[in-house]
């Protein structure tokens, strides 16, 4: 951003989380990330429009990318002595279009808000019979839209920072990118990675208890594929302004 007073700053995020689903203060190149889930692209650039022509004086510049795979791990690092890193959920991949109707939508908005809360205190705020939300619900499970339910961790209460790193691949062979993967996914500091369009060949979300825990995993990554890395670059998200699950 530029141009930018705290008011305004505030203006702004208020505006995105009434549109993203992720949103972050940033230390970095950036001022804030976010996240948005859309239909298409063309419903993507209907909102930056809109956005653009609000604020476009406070942007001094942007980046866009299309996140076409998603992985999220355990959080194995809370529990070492097990580190079960083959427990994942994969988001992306082969579209497949899943229509929902009205009591699906507000089942999962429940849900979103409280994962928690019993089928009977869904079924009274959705005004439904309780076997309707269990049905649904497991309906929902099977055809792969609910992937699990989650402990949300307030990582500042264990001294954890939650940095970004960007990596960017040379000579590169589909075999390397197998190896590579595989030292991410069995590295425990690792909470999601993403492929994406327009992004970097990886883009990681890590938590590590200082900076010097940082860059020994990147020094670990550029050793072990010295040949392949060709630049690694990095972020913390500071501050959570918003995160939810629910598209609609």
């Amino acid at each position: 951003m530029e141009n930018i007073t705290k008011d305004k700053e505030e203006e702004i995020i208020k505006y995105l989380k009434n549109h993203a689903s992720w949103i972050t203060s940033v230390l970095g190149p950036w001022d804030v990330w976010m996240t948005l889930y859309v239909k298409d692209e063309y419903e993507f650039m209907n909102f930056w429009s809109k956005f653009y022509d609000k604020f476009g004086f406070y942007i001094k510049s942007r980046w866009i990318s299309l996140i076409t795979k998603f992985w999220n791990f355990e959080r194995s690092f809370i529990y070492p002595e097990k580190r079960d890193r083959q427990k994942m959920f994969i988001l992306g991949e082969k579209p497949e279009i899943n229509k929902l109707d009205r009591i699906d939508k507000k089942v999962l908005e429940e849900l979103n808000l409280n994962s928690r809360q019993t089928t009977l205190d869904i079924a009274t705020k959705i005004k439904q019979t309780e076997r309707v939300v269990r049905y649904r619900i497991k309906k929902l499970e099977i055809q792969k839209i609910i992937l699990g339910y989650r402990t949300f961790l307030n990582t500042n209460a264990l001294s954890l920072k939650y940095y970004k790193l960007f990596i960017q691949l040379k000579d590169i062979k589909s075999g390397d990118i197998e190896r590579i993967r595989t030292f991410i996914r069995l590295n425990p500091n690792v909470i999601y990675s993403t492929e994406a369009l327009g992004g970097y060949d990886f883009e990681l979300e890590t938590h590590f208890h200082d900076s010097q825990d940082l860059m020994k995993f990147i020094l670990d990554i550029k050793e072990k594929f010295p040949t392949n890395i060709k630049d690694v670059r990095h972020m913390e998200y500071i501050k959570e302004f918003k995160i939810g699950y629910y598209p609609f």
